[in-house]
């Protein structure tokens, strides 16, 4: 477990739209363009992007990716978003299982549901934690799906979180999250 991740790729589909974190306001205007059909449909991705990428800024982690998912073009309607980032000093799929088996208390948020499974995607080993949630202070409802992906032979995991406000869309993303994670592809090795 020496290794460290040097290189990562995810394959989208033409669904999503993705971009490097704090380079929304760069990518905002390409992803609109690949993900929506009309002037109004982009301006509600670019809005999106624009707003995830700024409420990010800070966040701990060393992010990745993050990326907006549009299955509709006319509307250009977000139906979730994913934020993906790298886990140093990271523990086994096994261990980390046992970690996260019930839910961190937190008063900010009301759990609603709270689940967790252990899987395997085409990088390794994942843990899969499922959770709706509400915030007590704004009331918004998140339904959440978080894979921590565990490279064998890796010091480090990669954590990719798929958001939806919309519990109509919660099995939708579910389905793209199992795509996403299996189309993950990591390079280790020593860093230079």
């Amino acid at each position: 477990m020496n290794d460290q991740i040097i290189g990562w790729s995810l394959g989208v589909t033409e669904t999503w739209g993705g971009w490097a974190p704090g380079g929304g306001a760069a990518a905002a205007d390409a992803v609109a363009e690949k993900l929506a059909d009309n002037p109004i449909a982009r301006d509600r991705v670019r809005a999106t992007v624009l707003a995830i990428d700024s409420g990010a800024a800070g966040l701990p982690g060393i992010g990745l990716q993050f990326g907006v998912w549009v299955p509709d073009r006319a509307s250009g309607e977000v139906h979730a978003n994913m934020a993906m980032e790298l886990v140093v000093g990271a523990t086994t799929a096994e261990d980390y299982l046992k970690m996260v088996r019930k839910p961190p208390r937190d008063r900010q948020y009301k759990v609603f549901h709270y689940d967790t499974a252990p899987a395997e995607v085409v990088v390794g080993p994942a843990v899969i934690v499922t959770r709706a949630r509400a915030d007590r202070k704004t009331k918004l409802v998140t339904n959440e799906i978080e894979w921590t992906i565990f490279p064998p032979g890796s010091s480090e995991v990669i954590q990719m979180l798929f958001l939806t406000p919309v519990a109509a869309f919660a099995q939708a993303m579910a389905d793209e999250s199992v795509d996403m994670a299996n189309r993950l592809s990591v390079t280790l090795g020593q860093a230079q």
